[in-house]
């Protein structure tokens, strides 16, 4: 599949006034990112080959097939990853947070569509800077191997979920990851015995999308859920946990 010409995707800026200068200083994500561990020396060359990308909900930052010539960092908001059946459907196979890194350093082509699902920022640099950092600075690479280790274990998770739990547990799954991504003020996590409320990132049809279930299925498990008080929910999308370890322990984790 390949981009329209007019189409923004490589994670490149949309535009110049998009592509304004890092300062690691007052990044919201400064204290959980992958750069976080580095001495602050090496956050300024890091930010010295890095921009600020600026992204609405529904850029398309990078389509299956494209060539990568960026990798960022999310510093805001959630872009998802969909992948695309031969017969054109779509599905989303994975949702990525403030710190997360999206972009394959070492590869040639993209291997999903990466989506901003809500507004959102990121940390974006040249593949071939991103790949250069890696070789110079070992602290960083290692930094980046633990970031994607973390992410097959939590595919491995996801994989449970999918194929052995019930639509309640993969709802309160899914509400309980969001919670746990959600960020303090000060941008560290925040602690797991605080209630938090989160802005669902995906409409109702894409978390059934997402979990393998239907849009009723998911409006019922989310009624189960409101009337069980596990959660609170407004008019529109924001939900809040008032306790994190009663979603837990339904969606059995």
């Amino acid at each position: 599949m390949r981009p329209h010409p007019d189409q923004n995707t490589g994670l490149r800026p949309a535009d110049s006034k998009a592509n304004d200068p890092i300062a690691c200083d007052s990044c919201p994500v400064r204290e959980i990112s992958v750069c976080a561990m580095l001495p602050r020396e090496q956050r300024k060359i890091i930010a010295n080959r890095s921009h600020n990308r600026k992204a609405n909900k529904g850029d398309v930052l990078a389509l299956e097939g494209d060539r990568v010539t960026h990798v960022a960092s999310v510093t805001s908001g959630v872009v998802k990853m969909t992948k695309t059946l031969s017969d054109g459907r779509q599905q989303i196979v994975g949702l990525a947070f403030a710190s997360d890194v999206v972009g394959r350093p070492f590869a040639d082509d993209t291997a999903v569509r990466i989506e901003a699902a809500t507004d959102a920022t990121l940390c974006s640099f040249e593949k071939s800077h991103f790949e250069q950092l890696l070789r110079e600075h070992p602290a960083f690479e290692s930094l980046l191997l633990k970031v994607k280790l973390d992410e097959l274990d939590a595919a491995k998770d996801w994989m449970l979920l999918l194929g052995r739990k019930s639509a309640l547990e993969k709802v309160a799954s899914f509400l309980a990851m969001l919670a746990d991504r959600q960020l303090a003020p000060d941008g560290t996590r925040m602690p797991k015995a605080a209630a938090v409320t989160v802005e669902l990132p995906l409409s109702r049809a894409e978390i059934a999308d997402y979990l393998g279930l239907t849009l009723e299925t998911v409006s019922r498990q989310f009624s189960k859920l409101k009337d069980a008080g596990v959660i609170v929910l407004d008019d529109g999308r924001a939900v809040t946990v008032p306790d994190r370890q009663k979603l837990a322990a339904l969606a059995g984790n």
